[in-house]
């Protein structure tokens, strides 16, 4: 079980022009349709669109990387090839992405029979954004040298695909 589940959400207060960012534990209100970050002796409201989950990971300054950031990450296929220096400089961009699984089915040992039950799974992906092929999933475990670049939020002009000759 992780013990350092975080989250970050941009404040919505109107004396704070920057919109900085609260990190915390969410709290939805059902009533008013917000949701606020508690810190450890705060609650804050944020705009939740903003909202977005600690990895567990960070990337090569010690920086964590939550959902929603911009990062630049080395294929795991460069790893295997490094008298190439292409290969080491190759960088890719990418959005680090919550995506929630479901299926069905797995092997039971004590009745020694596929058991249909559902069952879910969460894990966090880079879609890469640097190439044609729109919305191209990878396993976050193949990406390796990692750096936090910006955010969706703070640096959307990030998120362009750079034009080709």
């Amino acid at each position: 079980m992780r013990d350092n589940i975080l989250f970050r959400g941009k404040r919505l207060s109107k004396y704070d022009r920057k919109r900085s960012w609260v990190y915390g534990v969410p709290v939805v209100d059902d009533i008013n349709k917000e949701i606020s970050i508690v810190t450890s002796n705060t609650v804050r409201i944020v705009n939740k669109d903003t909202v977005g989950e600690f990895t567990g990971l960070y990337d090569i300054n010690d920086t964590p990387i939550f959902e929603g950031d911009i990062v630049l990450t080395q294929d795991f296929r460069t790893r295997s090839n490094f008298s190439s220096k292409s290969c080491k400089t190759m960088k890719f961009k990418g959005v680090v992405e919550h995506v929630i699984e479901k299926g069905s089915g797995f092997y039971n040992r004590e009745t020694d029979k596929n058991d249909l039950t559902m069952w879910y799974g969460s894990k966090f992906d880079v879609r890469l954004i640097d190439f044609d092929e729109k919305y191209c999933h990878y396993s976050w475990s193949k990406f390796w040298g990692c750096q936090v670049i910006g955010n969706i939020y703070d640096n959307p002009e990030l998120l362009k695909i750079p034009e080709k000759d």
